[in-house]
């Protein structure tokens, strides 16, 4: 195995990890678009909130997911429950997002956007479903507001470098 096919497996070995997390992991886009909705706040509270409850978690923030006009978003990833988008998240939001949903049984539907991965949960509807969403194939874009655009072994866990890789073979 060469040193990049290790770094490759390691990468997604990780990812795996992550996406079985058994602690609560948000994502909150970050990107230029996020920032300028707010995201900055949202993270702030977000980081206060799980500090001040001694919540452990993992806080990654994102690129752009596409629906600029619904930042700042942020995905929750509740170990046991499907992962879920929610839209237009300011201060308030993300702290009604923690005390109901993460830390109770409420998923908070009323900011929902959609599912991220499969499994029911009432009045919550698939993401890919989303009407902006639902006639894409996500292919160059696969990976936007879903990784950390920063972290490498993200990239390599999902394959951002495939094209690449392939043309040095």
């Amino acid at each position: 195995m060469t040193p990049l096919q290790k770094a490759i497996a390691k990468a997604r070995d990780q990812w795996r990890r992550l996406e079985d997390s058994s602690i609560p992991v948000f994502f909150v886009g970050s990107a230029t678009c996020g920032r300028a909705a707010g995201a900055s706040e949202v993270l702030e509270r977000l980081r206060r909130f799980i500090e001040d409850k001694g919540i452990e978690s993992l806080v990654i923030e994102t690129g752009c997911l596409g629906l600029c006009y619904l930042e700042p978003l942020v995905i929750v990833h509740k170990p046991g429950s499907p992962r879920i988008c929610y839209g237009n998240v300011g201060p308030d939001e993300i702290i009604g997002i923690l005390q109901n949903h993460v830390l109770g049984d409420d998923p908070c539907a009323q900011w929902a956007l959609g599912k991220m991965t499969p499994g029911d949960v009432d009045g919550i509807g698939d993401f890919n479903e989303h009407p902006m969403l639902r006639r894409q194939v996500r292919r160059i874009l696969r990976n936007c507001g879903i990784i950390d655009p920063e972290n490498m072994e993200h990239r390599l866990a999902r394959e951002g470098y495939r094209g690449f890789l392939r043309a040095l073979e």
